[in-house]
């Protein structure tokens, strides 16, 4: 071959070698559908270790590295969990809040002591906050929900059953 300075042993073993490849790919090929399926029944949820773990479990005996590979290759990805973040962060310097109450929660009349606690739940769409207010009465439930931080909005007002 003039003008490519390879040997020609090398040559010949490469084109020996292209057989090999294609079958390689075509093993590559059927190992992508069989990991698409369990991919789409896990509703698109399942990521490399889980996917490996289902295709052993199913009796196919395959590196957890093809595996990675054949899915980065066709660009077939888990959903991945984000990282809890603490959504507060109290002030070291503050006081704390004077317990007015006394931890004693028994109401002489109605609408004399509350009860609530408030809770952040992530959503598709962002932080979602709901509270709960308890007039210790009896008489009623106070629903809160915001979307947004600090922003929380009187829902409904029920009576209590």
């Amino acid at each position: 071959m003039p003008g490519v300075k390879v040997a020609r042993s090398s040559y010949y073993a490469w084109r020996e070698g292209e057989a090999a490849r294609r079958a390689r790919q075509a093993a590559d090929d059927a190992l992508a559908n069989e990991i698409t399926v369990v991919h789409i029944a896990s509703r698109h949820t399942y990521g490399v270790p889980r996917i490996h773990a289902e295709l052993r479990r199913l009796g196919r005996r395959v590196n957890r590295k093809r595996v990675a590979r054949v899915m980065r290759e066709r660009d077939i990805r888990g959903v991945t969990r984000r990282k809890r973040r603490s959504l507060t962060r109290p002030d070291a310097k503050a006081k704390p809040a004077p317990d007015l109450i006394g931890r004693d929660f028994h109401a002489e009349r109605p609408g004399t002591r509350l009860v609530g606690d408030i809770t952040c739940l992530p959503t598709a769409e962002g932080w979602l906050y709901c509270g709960l207010v308890k007039l210790r009465s009896g008489l009623r439930w106070i629903n809160l929900w915001g979307s947004a931080a600090g922003q929380v909005r009187n829902l409904a007002s029920c009576p209590s059953m």
